[in-house]
């Protein structure tokens, strides 16, 4: 029995984790780390990766901890799949809008010109409730966009150079 008590006996010296205040004089505060307040709301977590927002007063944040091994294949991607995973349901949906020169808009096709980037934006639409086709549809719209570079021809073999 008395073995038994020396093993619940805590050894000394030993480190704790927390919070010494010094209160003036002799006096000091001891708060041992654990007690308190979380730091971490609202804790997502999808296999290595964790997503939570701090408690901070000032400047609460959303914090992503991503993690992959040093050896994968392709860590950008894998880091990318982990975010999309803790972030499901987060996401807004954005459309991108294409910038410069409009060569040619209508309900189905649109061709932008950015001659800063010097590149060409081409969108196609395809109401699918109303097309039995999607293969003639896409031909027909392809044959516009054709159409346009071709009257537009000057413009982007100017812009080109």
């Amino acid at each position: 029995m008395r073995q038994e008590k020396q093993d619940e006996t805590l050894k000394v010296p030993r480190r704790v984790r927390g919070t010494l205040v010094a209160k003036g004089g002799d006096s000091y505060e001891f708060i041992p780390q654990g007690e308190g307040m979380p730091t971490q709301t609202d804790v997502r977590k999808a296999g290595d990766a964790k997503l939570y927002k701090t408690t901070s007063e000032k400047k609460p944040r959303l914090v992503a901890h991503l993690s992959v091994p040093s050896d994968a294949v392709d860590p950008v991607a894998a880091l990318r799949k982990q975010l999309e995973e803790v972030t499901t349901g987060m996401q807004t949906k954005v459309e991108w809008k294409p910038t410069g020169r409009l060569l040619l808009k209508d309900d189905a096709v649109q061709v932008n010109l950015d001659p800063k980037k010097q590149e060409v934006f081409v969108g196609l639409h395809i109401d699918l409730s109303t097309t039995n086709d999607c293969t003639t549809r896409l031909l027909n719209l392809m044959q516009r966009v054709s159409q346009c570079f071709a009257i537009n021809q000057t413009y982007l073999v100017r812009r080109s150079l």
